[in-house]
C-alpha cells in the first residue's frame, strides 16, 4: 500500500511529529510504502504571513505530495480544531474530487463543543470532514461514540498511537522508597488538572509522606508556581524539558498523576508512564477507561476534585505493595503500543478505508 500521511512540522510542540514518524517506519517495515510531508514551519512559523496564508500553503503542499506520490491513501494527522478547520475540509474536499481514499485521525477531538451548536460553523465543517473521509481515526472509544452521535454517515475507527520505551528499566519497584514521589507531566492550562494537583497535596495526611515534580509549560505555570511555594508537601516546577528527560524522571519516580478533563484521546503521557513502571492516579477519561482498570493500573478519580485526589494519594502511600503491582502491571500492558503492534493493526484499518472508498465509488 501506498501511504501519504501528513502531520505538522517536526519543530512543532507535542508529540505528534514523533509519533507519526514511528508509525511511519513501523508500517515501513511491514511492507507498504510511506511517504510523509508536514505543515507549519514550527516555532517560528507565525513570522511567514497570516493564518490563512499559511493554511492555503499546508494545502498546496498536500496536492504537490499526492501528486508526485500517488498514493493509495492519505492520512491526515490533525486537531479537531478553530486552526484546522478549514485546511482539513479543503483537503477532504480535494482528495474527495480526486478519488484519493482520504482519513483523518484527530489527535484530541471535541464534538460535545459543536454539539452545543449544532448549525454553527464548526459543526457545518466537522460534518463534512467526517463524511468526506474514508475514516476517522480517533483514540478512544468514547470518542467514537461521541461522534457517531454527532454525524452517523462517518467511518470511525479507534486507533493507538505507537509508543516504544527508551532502553533500559527502572533502577527498583515504585513505592520503594519512604517518600512517594509524584509526577505530573503535561501543558499547564485548564482541564489538564496541574492546581488540582498541588492543591490536593494540601490535603493529604501526612504530608512528608510526599514530593511532586511538576514538567511542561503553559498559561497555569506561575499560579502552579506560587501554589507550589505554600504547599506543606516539596514541590519543584521544572518547567519544559525534553520527553526524553520525563520519560527518565519518570523512572525514578512512583506515581503519575493527570487529573484530565482536556479533550483529547489518549493522552501520550500516559502511555509513558506506563513504560516507565509507574502506578497512576487519572481520570476516567477517554482513552484511559479502554487502557486502564480501576484498582490494578490506576486510581481513578474526577475530574477538579482535590479532596478525592488527595484519598488517592494517601490510598498509595498506605499501600506500596499496590503501588508496585501497578507499576509492573503498566510496564506489561504499554506492549499494546508496541510500533509493531500499533501497526499491524493500523494497516487493517487504513485497508477498510481503501476499500469502503472503492465502494463508494462504484
Amino acid at each position: 500500500m501506498r501511504i501519504l500521511m501528513m502531520a505538522p512540522h517536526a519543530t512543532a510542540p507535542g508529540p505528534v511529529p514523533g509519533i507519526v514518524n514511528a508509525l511511519a517506519t513501523a508500517l515501513r517495515s511491514r511492507g507498504h510504502e510511506v511517504q510523509t510531508t508536514t505543515w507549519g514551519g514550527g516555532v517560528g512559523a507565525a513570522r511567514h504571513g497570516s493564518r490563512v496564508l499559511a493554511r492555503l500553503q499546508d494545502v498546496h503542499a498536500a496536492a504537490r505530495s499526492a501528486r508526485d506520490f500517488s498514493p493509495d491513501v492519505v492520512v491526515v494527522h490533525t486537531a479537531h480544531n478553530d486552526g484546522a478547520f478549514y485546511r482539513d475540509a479543503v483537503l477532504a474536499l480535494a482528495f474527495r474530487l480526486r478519488r484519493i481514499p482520504f482519513a483523518v485521525e484527530f489527535h484530541g477531538s471535541d464534538p460535545e463543543r459543536v454539539l452545543a451548536h449544532p448549525h454553527g460553523r464548526a459543526a457545518y465543517i466537522s460534518r463534512r470532514i467526517a463524511r468526506a473521509a474514508c475514516g476517522v481515526l480517533l483514540l478512544s472509544s468514547a470518542e467514537a461514540i461521541e461522534w457517531r452521535r454527532f454525524e452517523p454517515r462517518g467511518r470511525y475507527h479507534v486507533v493507538e498511537n505507537p509508543y516504544e520505551p527508551p532502553a533500559g528499566g527502572r533502577s527498583e519497584a515504585p513505592g520503594s522508597a519512604p517518600t512517594l514521589r509524584l509526577v505530573f507531566a503535561g501543558r499547564h492550562v485548564p482541564g489538564k488538572g496541574l492546581l488540582t494537583t498541588v492543591a490536593a497535596l494540601g490535603r493529604v495526611a501526612d504530608p512528608s509522606a510526599y514530593s511532586l515534580d511538576i514538567f511542561g509549560d503553559g498559561p497555569e505555570r506561575d499560579a502552579a508556581v506560587e501554589a507550589a511555594g505554600s504547599a506543606p508537601v516539596p514541590i519543584i516546577v521544572h518547567g519544559y524539558v525534553t520527553r526524553d528527560e520525563v520519560v527518565a524522571q519518570m523512572r525514578e519516580a512512583d506515581v503519575f498523576v493527570l487529573p484530565t478533563s482536556w479533550p483529547e484521546g489518549f493522552p501520550t503521557v500516559i502511555a509513558e508512564a506506563m513504560g516507565a513502571g509507574m502506578a497512576i492516579v487519572t481520570t476516567r477519561h477517554r482513552g484511559s477507561a479502554d487502557h486502564l482498570a480501576e484498582g490494578k493500573n490506576a486510581l481513578f478519580v474526577p475530574a477538579a476534585d482535590p479532596e478525592e485526589l488527595a484519598r488517592a494519594f494517601d490510598r498509595l502511600a498506605a499501600d506500596r505493595a499496590l503501588v508496585a503491582r501497578m507499576g509492573a502491571a503498566n510496564a506489561e500492558a504499554a506492549g499494546v503500543f508496541g510500533p509493531a503492534a500499533v501497526a499491524e493493526r493500523y494497516e487493517a484499518v487504513l485497508d477498510s478505508c481503501v476499500r469502503a472508498q472503492e465502494g463508494r465509488d462504484a
